[in-house]
């Protein structure tokens, strides 16, 4: 509410002065005009010390009922309100100087807080003026302050602005003072303006910023396993984003939106000394071009009488490098055409984007469906950084994180085998496993969190040594005795193992699965339950899980990980320490005998050799092989990966599956960003307290508020 009151505050500051004709006394008594101005502007300054000393209060109150208070970031509130009440107080002041009449100056003063919130939205589209108009903006500085996040940048904002109208204040009375010539005065508030963008430029420039992160968490700051690999960085690092103009999501890094994009950069420019940051804008196609066709109906329909050119491909296929021209059913599309449609729709210029012939020149990103996307150099390797669908499309400091370290050393090798029916991780099926690999558009997916994803035929290729987990999943057919022997050298050569079976194709997977102890059992887990099918199970964690790796299983809450279809295991391995991870829920049994899925109610009948109890649906191996700490993973269900139950059971699923390749890694992937936990979170006030204080907030405080001011009032009257 201040950008309400301080108007009221400062409108009579010096528009009374001269409604009431005593500027000519002022103006004629023994002080500069300097000394008035500043006069004026101490005394709002002090008046909000008072505003602050009454937050002040609060804030010890707190700290009393509180303990282990963040002090840091009620200093940073306390400081962001009191130095937006001086820049308030010192553009009311300037406001109140051109006018004799207060509501005009409280007017007039508002008006110019809206233009400060509003011009960082100016002319966000032009390079040139992009700089200047999003400095000048005044929304969001001071929550800064209050989040706790203290920047020289902002400091010297606000210092600035207050420089300036208070200068421009003294400037418009000495020009009522003295005659001077039009040019020469609009020569010094000329200068004036001029310097002080200049100095808001060079304080903004990320090299020079200087950050102060007075929370107790550090929660505006990078973790401190993030920042150990930062500072392996020994050498210039380039972020080049590239934007299609056809991508739906194009408004993410469009002109008008660059500062916001590289806001969410600015972290890692404080860490990161060399840090370059492009842009590159495009227009291609992708395989969202219905909202392009959409746009461009009436180009289409303008070129239906052209040839189509024997290049030509289909529009959701890949363009060819002189094939601008796209067939549509009853359509003709023209690319650059329906690309000067588009930007003319949002008043762009397409001069500014490279057609798609010239991109290609530069680089290949038709494997990433020429959608907006970050590519990160350094060293002369580069890696790419994707946006992501949700509501949050941008990458976090996981992601961003795992795609440095990939820069600096080799990433983990997650190898999925084929050649028998097994998982596909490229396809979108609901058997498929391409949501957990592949999918770029899902922040969690390995590819996103730091892995390389390698499809292999053990039938006709060798299981690469750098694998940092072979994954089989759910074959069809039996493995050949040469996939077979493959798996078992690389079992020898102490390489981790993930492998998941399905009921009913036991006999398939257990020839693998005996060469470390372990068999499925041929029946399948049902429990009696009206909601959902019999198979429906939920695996439930293991108190041993917990005791097996630290990092393991750190994200599950609650415990329980959905298994569409999942049969027991029988673990008898020699040389390998065995845990147990899930087990079937209370009131489950073993189901030797088939049964419909959609029955209401299945029957328990131990004399077809049913088995109840709870039984291990998924453990996990360990043993010094190799040189290496081997560990494999053997479950009864290979849904619990797939693309069906992560679309709707992800947030159950998706915390082990990320353990998983974690314990995988020995706890580097995905990379792990865990901060210290608030401890500001416990309020010792008791109920019979709250009304003492009540009582002195509400009646004693205000009651020596104006006290004190009638006080001062009645002797400043008498003197």
């Amino acid at each position: 509410n201040l950008y309400l009151y301080l108007p009221l505050l400062t409108m009579g500051l010096m528009s009374r002065e001269t409604s009431s004709g005593s500027i000519k006394l002022l103006l004629s008594s023994p002080v500069t005009i300097k000394e008035i101005i500043l006069g004026k502007y101490l005394a709002m300054v002090y008046y909000g010390l008072l505003f602050i000393m009454v937050l002040v209060m609060y804030a010890a109150i707190a700290v009393a009922y509180i303990p282990q208070a963040d002090y840091g970031l009620i200093l940073s509130g306390l400081i962001g309100v009191f130095i937006l009440i001086c820049t308030y107080s010192a553009i009311g002041l300037f406001m109140s100087s051109l006018t004799s009449y207060q509501i005009i100056a409280a007017i007039s003063t508002i008006a110019v807080f809206a233009a400060l919130q509003f011009i960082g939205s100016v002319g966000q589209d032009l390079d040139l003026v992009r700089d200047i108009t999003y400095f000048l903006s005044l929304s969001g500085r001071a929550n800064k302050f209050i989040a706790g996040l203290v920047t020289s940048k902002d400091l010297a904002y606000f210092i600035i602005i207050i420089a300036v109208f208070l200068s421009l204040t003294i400037l418009r009375l000495e020009a009522n003072r003295r005659s001077a010539p039009r040019l020469a005065t609009a020569g010094r508030y000329f200068l004036l303006i001029c310097a002080a963008l200049l100095l808001g430029y060079l304080t903004s420039r990320p090299r020079l910023i200087q950050y102060a992160d007075m929370t107790a968490t550090k929660r505006h700051s990078l973790t401190e396993s993030s920042l150990q690999w930062l500072k392996r960085l020994d050498g210039p690092v380039t972020i080049t984003t590239y934007v299609n103009l056809f991508d739906q999501d194009f408004w993410i890094a469009s002109p008008a939106n660059r500062n916001y994009d590289l806001q969410q950069l600015q972290t890692f420019e404080r860490f990161i000394p060399d840090l370059t940051i492009k842009y590159i804008y495009f227009y291609d196609t992708t395989s969202a071009d219905a909202i392009a066709r959409s746009i461009v109906a009436r180009a289409t329909e303008e070129k239906k009488k052209q040839t189509i050119s024997s290049s030509s491909v289909p529009l959701d296929g890949v363009a060819q490098v002189n094939a601008p021209v796209y067939k549509q059913p009853g359509k003709i599309i023209d690319v650059d055409a329906a690309a000067v449609k588009v930007a003319d729709n949002m008043d762009l210029d397409i001069k500014d984007f490279l057609k798609p012939s010239d991109i290609k020149k530069l680089v290949n990103l038709v494997p990433e469906n020429n959608r907006i996307v970050r590519e990160i150099a350094y060293n002369g390797r580069k890696t790419y950084l994707r946006f992501y669908t949700g509501m949050n499309k941008y990458p976090g400091e996981e992601e961003i994180v795992a795609a440095i370290r990939r820069l600096i050393e080799p990433p983990p090798l997650a190898v999925f085998l084929t050649g028998n029916g097994e998982r596909s991780t490229t396809l979108k099926g609901d058997r498929t496993y391409l949501i957990l690999s592949e999918d770029r558009s899902f922040r969690n997916a390995l590819i996103n969190q730091g892995f390389d994803i390698v499809n292999v035929n053990p039938r006709l290729d060798s299981i690469p040594a750098s694998a940092s987990v072979v994954v089989v999943a759910d074959p069809l057919t039996p493995l050949d005795s040469v996939a077979l022997q493959k798996l078992r050298s690389y079992k020898e050569r102490g390489g981790n193992l993930l492998i998941a079976g399905e009921p009913g194709r036991t006999e398939i997977i257990n020839p693998l699965l005996s060469m470390i102890g372990v068999q499925l059992n041929s029946g399948v887990i049902v429990r009696a339950t009206t909601e959902t099918s019999p198979d429906w199970i939920v695996g439930e964690l293991t108190p041993e899980a917990r005791l097996l790796d630290s990092t393991l299983f750190s994200r599950m809450e609650d415990n329980k990980v959905i298994m569409p279809g999942v049969t027991g295991l029988q673990v008898q391995p020699s040389g390998y320490t065995v845990t147990p991870l899930l087990i079937s829920p209370k009131g489950s049994w073993s189901k030797n005998e088939r049964f419909d899925p959609s029955a209401v109610n299945v029957s328990f009948d131990p004399m077809a050799g049913d088995r109840e109890g709870s039984i291990p649906v998924m453990a996990a191996l360990q043993r010094k092989q190799g040189g290496k700490d081997q560990r494999i993973i053997v479950a009864g269900d290979a849904d619990f990966m797939s693309n069906a139950v992560l679309k709707t059971n992800g947030d159950e699923n998706f915390p082990l599956l990320i353990s998983l390749f974690r314990w995988f890694t020995g706890g580097e992937f995905p990379v792990t960003v865990q901060r210290i936990p608030s401890k500001d979170n416990t309020l010792t006030l008791k109920k019979r307290e709250i009304f003492p204080l009540r009582v002195a907030f509400l009646g004693v405080f205000p009651a020596l508020l104006l006290a004190g001011g009638a006080l001062f009032l009645v002797r400043r009257g008498r003197k």
